[in-house]
């Protein structure tokens, strides 16, 4: 999609954490989360979430997408792994 040359408006329709649709309540109290942009997906015990991080520190955008499928332990677990993940992409990136 990036190659794309819709990608700016596909880009711009992702979710902002803390703001916007499902992810309005992630990745509460992480610094510079204003830098991703998410969509979820759950179906079935099976949660995603993906997206990109416009990087606060190399200004590199980074593609990510995590799925986990099959789970059996409380969705607020895997959907708090999934925040942890992005948390650490944006300390480092």
């Amino acid at each position: 999609m990036y190659r794309s040359p819709n990608f700016q408006t596909y880009y711009e329709s992702l979710a902002i954490p803390g703001e916007d649709r499902s992810v309005r309540n992630r990745l509460e109290d992480v610094e510079n989360k204003d830098c991703v942009r998410a969509k979820t997906g759950y179906i079935a015990n099976t949660s995603s979430l993906s997206g990109y991080i416009d990087g606060p520190h190399s200004g590199h955008l980074i593609a990510f997408s995590f799925l986990v499928n099959n789970y059996s332990c409380a969705t607020s677990y895997v959907t708090d792994w999934h925040d942890s993940v992005v948390s650490v992409l944006l300390s480092e990136y």
